[in-house]
């Protein structure tokens, strides 16, 4: 639930204040921390609404996210998808190419910001139990 208010905020500010893309920042983290398939959904209805916000042409923003989502579903396989580096690095390349295809200016510096707001929203939501699968870590110590 509090995923769907995250998501919603999201959406307003990325269509009314800023250019960062935040949204593809909340699809990413959720799917990292749930891995739930159900978030192609909500990430064509996001695109949905991106574009008729920011009277883009229709369709653009959904396929883009879904085939991000997509993307990072196969890498799950191969990689360890719930760590820093790779929601950082994750997040940077999504951003840049989101950007490059939607001709926003400053492609990198907003690729860096928006990767910083995933990696403090990844670390943020992966130690609290909202509606997100805990992750079992064991930390041992040297003596």
């Amino acid at each position: 639930m509090s995923y769907l208010f995250f998501l919603i905020l999201a959406i307003l500010l990325e269509a009314t204040v800023i250019s960062i893309p935040i949204v593809l920042d909340v699809l990413l983290v959720y799917f990292i921390l749930s891995k739930k398939s159900r978030l192609l959904i909500f990430a064509f209805v996001a695109g949905i609404i991106l574009d008729i916000l920011r009277i883009r042409v229709l369709g653009l923003t959904s396929i883009f996210f879904m085939v991000f989502i997509l993307l990072v579903f196969l890498y799950e396989k191969k990689f360890e998808i719930a760590t820093y580096p790779f929601v950082f690095f994750a997040a940077f390349l999504g951003g840049i190419w989101y950007l490059l295809l939607f001709g926003y200016g400053y492609v990198l510096e907003q690729a860096v910001g928006g990767s910083m707001i995933a990696v403090l929203m990844f670390k943020g939501l992966s130690g609290s139990n909202i509606g997100i699968q805990n992750s079992k870590v064991k930390i041992q110590k040297y003596k």
